[in-house]
């Protein structure tokens, strides 16, 4: 994420960022008030859940499983 000369930041930037902890599912790792930027993003159309977010989920849950 890039910042301006006047401390402003590129929107897309903060939504390509978002789009990665979720598609990581790191973003229910966070703190609650990036859990609510997520959601809200989510409900706006600007991020999605990819089609295999299960799987992802599960590797983040049980990585002993998916480790070995």
């Amino acid at each position: 994420i890039e910042w301006d000369d006047d401390d402003n930041i590129d929107m897309q930037d903060v939504v390509e960022a978002v789009q990665c902890l979720i598609d990581s599912a790191v973003i229910w790792e966070l703190q609650g008030s990036y859990q609510r930027l997520a959601f809200d993003m989510l409900n706006d159309g600007l991020v999605s859940i990819p089609d295999n977010y299960t799987a992802t989920l599960e590797r983040r849950q049980f990585p002993e499983v998916f480790n070995s």
